[in-house]
């Protein structure tokens, strides 16, 4: 007879029924009730047996958290007539995949024997902007299924309007604007706080301000202006930004709309012509504009400024050498995704850098903000499970100093299994990404002499962890808050 399946970190409410759960007896603890004829002092037992655990605790991590451990809890209950009834819950550990056999006895004598075996599930809802596709969900739900956590989607595929870019960087103009227009679309909050949203978007850029030095450094934009004997008039550089860098425009329309359509990726009036004996001219901002013709890919990317020079910084007679000194707003990176840390919504990018991301990629960059979701990688603090060997990037741990410890360029707890990192080095991390917590989408391996690929699913170490991961939606940071309460 196959085992009863019980889902662990749900609670008894009708609403979860179904999918594996066939009746409320089997959310949340193993209810065990006995009705004795008589109402007279008795011996009666539930005893819980391991029959396999293939997924155990430390003893570290069951003095942690009381969900990692097999709890009971008892009441009796008198009726009026001569009877007495005893209910026992047996709330099983969090951990999904074990198999446990649950024992009642009387005087010694075992009256029924059931054989339970742990799952947990969580629900989800696709939302996606106009003209973005929800990618097939189906490798990634097969693959949560092997680490006995079913992922239900719900709701159908939700649709929100159209956003050029998500600024990760700013709350109230890139993150909230996101959140409020999926709140519009979510429809699955009966099922909090076990429910949260996936949100497919165009990008996620942030923005940053740079100023270009007028250096005379290796590799900094010499000019020669020309005398006005030989070209009357005014002079045109063709400026292009150094570091891969990339103006902040076509990016939002309402700040492409600013300053008279002109953007705001120029800082008023910093552009200034700097001669190499140290004399400066200042430059007007009209004078500055984007060569629209030079562009990264046939999305968009612009990094080209065309300046022109006043004929009043040109002497008559000779020419002149410098440089330009510039402050303007750049694109500060794209993420392939992210995941709010206190709302239960997970956001992932169509593209970056002008490019699409493949399906496959969109996929392994969900599997890696849902790491974040349910609480991956556990850094040994609080109720969460022992931090593992290669987690780099702790929010909680301090070094001998009282300091943070380096996060590595990367904002949060990861893993870095098949990876290093050396923070001098102009590729600091090196390697073959072994688990998909890594926290980037691939990394510069040497042998190969390129960038490889971080793999879509879970290193072993990691893969055992989410088997015991408490999923309990009430005790998770990633699910405290709904969208639905912007």
């Amino acid at each position: 007879m196959a085992n009863i399946l019980q889902w662990v970190n749900l609670t008894r409410d009708n609403k979860f029924v179904g999918d594996g759960a066939t009746s409320v007896g089997r959310l949340g603890p193993v209810r065990v009730k006995v009705k004795f004829a008589k109402a007279t002092p008795v011996t009666f037992n539930v005893r819980v047996v391991t029959v396999s655990a293939p997924s155990t605790y430390t003893p570290t991590e069951l003095a942690r958290n009381k969900n990692f451990k097999i709890r009971h809890s008892r009441t009796h209950t008198t009726m009026s007539k001569p009877e007495i009834r005893i209910q026992d819950d047996v709330s099983l550990p969090a951990v999904g995949g074990n198999t446990y056999k649950v024992e009642a006895k009387h005087n010694g004598v075992v009256k029924e024997t059931k054989v339970v075996e742990t799952r947990r599930k969580i629900y989800y809802q696709p939302v996606a902007m106009a003209g973005i596709t929800v990618p097939a969900m189906g490798p990634t739900q097969d693959y949560y299924k092997t680490l006995f956590l079913l992922l239900k989607e719900q709701g159908g595929n939700g649709s929100i309007p159209f956003k050029e870019n998500v600024n990760v960087d700013d709350w109230a103009t890139g993150r909230l604007p996101l959140i409020q227009a999926v709140k519009a679309a979510y429809t699955i909050d009966n099922f909090a706080p076990w429910a949260f949203t996936v949100a497919f978007v165009n990008m996620i850029g942030g923005q940053a301000e740079r100023e270009y030095l007028p250096t005379v450094a290796a590799g900094a934009a010499s000019f020669n202006l020309r005398p006005r004997i030989f070209r009357w008039g005014t002079d045109t550089l063709t400026f292009t930004l150094p570091g891969g860098d990339y103006l902040w425009w076509g990016m939002d329309p309402t700040d492409d709309a600013a300053n008279g359509g002109r953007g705001i990726w120029l800082v008023t009036n910093s552009c200034v012509f700097v001669e190499d004996n140290g004399v400066t001219h200042d430059i007007p901002d009209i004078n500055v504009t984007i060569d629209t013709t030079q562009k990264r890919t046939a999305l968009g990317g612009y990094n080209t400024l065309k300046i022109v020079i006043p004929k009043q910084a040109r002497n008559f007679w000779s020419g002149k050498t410098g440089r330009i000194w510039i402050k303007l707003l750049v694109v500060d990176g794209f993420a392939g995704g992210y995941s709010e840390p206190n709302i239960n919504i997970i956001t992932v990018a169509k593209r970056a850098w002008w490019r699409d991301n493949s399906d496959p990629k969109r996929l392994q960059v969900l599997n890696h903000e849902m790491g974040h979701k349910y609480g991956m990688v556990p850094e040994g603090q609080g109720i969460s499970l022992d931090a593992g060997a290669d987690l780099y990037g702790s929010t909680n741990v301090n070094d001998a100093a009282g300091n943070k410890i380096d996060q590595k360029g990367h904002q949060g707890p990861h893993c870095g299994k098949g990876v290093t990192y050396t923070p001098a080095d102009p590729n600091p991390w090196e390697g073959t990404p072994a688990c998909v917590m890594f926290g980037a989408t691939s990394c510069y391996n040497a042998a190969a002499g390129t960038h490889l690929a971080t793999t879509t699913t879970f290193c072993a170490a990691c893969e055992k962890q989410v088997k015991k991961l408490d999923l309990d939606g009430r005790g998770l940071s990633g699910f405290i808050n709904s969208v639905t309460s912007y």
